[in-house]
């Protein structure tokens, strides 16, 4: 796999009673507000015999942990049904569809409504897009957490577009913050960084301390990125932006006009891999780049 997996909580949020992993996910199991629930990251292989193993391992765990509730999402590279695929030829695919319908139905897990974009994953020519990211839940969670669906949201450098758990309507937050490699190519960074850290005044605990002062630094990081960066990050979201607008009309665009749909996107990924190279020079776990989350 590239690069690995990760799950991440808030220290305090939850106690994390136990984690365990095998082929193609990384699982723990969580105690939240008095409730027991079992979270899988999911990342499958493209091979079906090794997807099939994944299923299986999975339905075993699932089956023999009855003690809480369950929660499954991921890069599950299957398909449920033909219409989640676009911009591909079948080659063998409808038995490897009812497979994974099985496998979720087997599972009695709860794929909930689809909200947003059609598809989760975008080729870089922008000729094949899919919905291979997902989560799956147990009914309890949908009925707990008030849950209306699954939003894919735009994408950013990623092929692959992130996809979020929908209560209500409620308000996700901010964007992640994003270290950019380039700032390093200024003299002046590393001053920059001493001095604001070496500034900052904050009392209490270490772990306190250190957290209140890497979130004053990371202000103070937008900053510099608006500041000396500015022009290429605004470029960049253009550009961002026009490449999302064309996955949508792509979505839809009937099969006669999907060339010429298709070049305008590919004009909009182009400036968006100069931009790249311009700037952060980050990606995700599909890419060669590398990219720090604070």
């Amino acid at each position: 796999m590239s690069g690995g997996m990760l799950i991440l909580w808030k220290l305090g949020g939850v106690e994390v009673l136990l984690s365990f992993k095998g082929e193609g996910f990384l699982g723990i199991k969580v105690e939240w507000k008095g409730d027991i629930y079992y979270i899988l990251n999911v990342y499958s292989s493209c091979v079906l015999a090794k997807k099939k193993v994944m299923w299986d391992n999975i339905l075993l765990l699932k089956n023999s942990f009855c003690d809480g509730e369950w929660i499954i999402g991921g890069d599950f590279n299957s398909i449920k049904n033909p219409s989640e695929r676009k911009g591909r030829r079948d080659g063998g695919l409808s038995n490897e569809v009812e497979l994974f319908g099985k496998f979720i139905e087997d599972l009695d897990l709860v794929d909930i409504p689809c909200k947003g974009k059609k598809y989760s994953w975008y080729s870089g020519c922008g000729r094949a897009m899919s919905r291979i990211d997902r989560f799956l839940v147990s009914e309890a969670v949908v009925d707990r957490w008030c849950l209306v669906g699954q939003f894919i949201g735009n994408r950013d450098i990623s092929d692959h577009c992130p996809v979020w758990l929908v209560k209500d309507n409620s308000n996700w937050g901010p964007k992640p913050f994003k270290f950019n490699n380039d700032w390093f190519s200024f003299p002046e960074f590393l001053p920059f960084v001493e001095s604001e850290w070496k500034e900052m005044t904050v009392v209490g605990r270490p772990d306190f301390v250190l957290y209140e002062k890497m979130k004053r630094l990371k202000e103070r990081l937008r900053w510099w990125n608006t500041s000396i960066f500015g022009k290429v990050d605004l470029d960049l979201e253009e550009s961002l932006k026009e490449m999302n607008k064309g996955d949508s009309i792509l979505e839809d665009v009937a099969e006669e006009d999907f060339l010429v749909s298709l070049q305008d996107r590919g004009e909009a990924n182009k400036r968006i891999v100069e931009g790249e190279n311009r700037s952060a020079k980050a990606g995700d776990l599909h890419s060669e780049n590398s990219q720090l989350v604070v």
